[in-house]
């Protein structure tokens, strides 16, 4: 469509890198004080930059992000948990994360089938994470097939081979893997998200709109991001109401998590819808949030555009 939006090229999950001139964050993720099952998987975002990896079996761990920032937000997650959110000053250090078992509405624990994966596919497991935060792609897929191999139902496996393969290039694999993951564990939203990303990628937006609603439809309190790519689905789909509730969502968290392309995206839903005046607003709100996005000078034509608009209709 003629109004597609281009998605920022920074993904949403990704592995550690270090650079000149960067900002380390470090700590630990526990579950209420205790040791953690597994190594969590922690995202660290430091203004615009993004690190993000996997603790170690303790729960330690080392971000490393591009830049500086007065403030960071550290997330973390482990699959049959909440996500733990701290938001600490750039370069702090021994940060605690804390998160806790994820409940359904009726509030029992959420079982997962991959927390029962034997010794041998844990192991596998882990040396697939270990491949995959040196970049060592195709070492990290053996890992994470012999893991599936010891363990079919292991959706987590079948989740980070999703995301391998995607950066091996082979997309459509890493679309089967994901639709894998999901079909064992339907409340895997990482698995949704990187499917949505994926999708997205490649312009798909009915699929990405289906993916999405089908993890909205479970209630991802702490899953923004899957609102917002369901509200970019939505808008390139023609569907403005639905994509400006989306949108909305994402914005409106209790998490903590701020996602300020979805200001942008909120603003170019009400701008065609003829909202001109909250179209600006909400432009305005992403360039305070981000004055050095690389769409900055597009983005305050757009705004100059809005405002004309605006008074025209006066």
């Amino acid at each position: 469509m003629g109004r597609a939006l281009r998605l920022s090229a920074v993904a949403l999950f990704g592995t550690a890198l270090t650079l000149r001139g960067a900002t380390g964050v470090s700590g630990r993720v526990v579950v209420g004080g205790l040791a953690i099952p597994e190594p969590a998987f922690v995202n660290v975002t430091c203004g615009q930059g993004t690190w993000a990896g996997y603790s170690d079996r303790r729960g330690d761990f080392i971000a490393v992000v591009k830049g500086a920032s007065a403030e960071c937000v550290v997330e973390a997650t482990i699959v049959g948990y909440g996500r733990g959110i701290e938001k600490v000053n750039a370069g702090a250090r021994d940060v605690t994360v804390t998160i806790h078992p994820l409940l359904r509405r009726d509030g029992s624990t959420v079982s997962y089938s991959q927390l029962a994966a034997p010794p041998v596919a844990r192991k596998e497991f882990l040396k697939g994470v270990q491949s995959l935060q040196a970049g060592k792609w195709t070492i990290a897929e053996a890992s994470f097939r012999k893991a599936i191999v010891a363990f079919p139902d292991y959706a987590l496996a079948w989740d980070e081979l999703g995301y391998v393969l995607e950066k091996l290039g082979k997309l459509s694999e890493a679309s089967d893997s994901y639709s894998k993951a999901l079909a064992i564990d339907g409340r895997l939203f990482s698995a949704y998200a990187r499917q949505a990303i994926l999708e997205a990628g490649q312009q798909h937006w009915d699929q990405v709109a289906a993916t999405t609603d089908a993890a909205i439809k479970l209630d991802p309190f702490d899953w923004p991001d899957l609102f917002f790519y369901n509200a970019v689905a939505n808008f390139n789909l023609g569907r403005l109401e639905v994509a400006e509730r989306s949108a909305k969502r994402a914005i409106v968290s209790d998490t903590g998590i701020r996602l300020p392309r979805a200001h942008y995206v909120l603003g170019k839903i009400l701008a065609a819808r003829g909202d001109y005046r909250e179209s600006v607003d909400e432009m305005s709100k992403y360039l305070d949030l981000l004055p050095g996005a690389a769409d900055a000078a597009s983005v305050r034509q757009e705004i100059r555009d809005s405002t004309l608009r605006m008074h025209l209709q006066l």
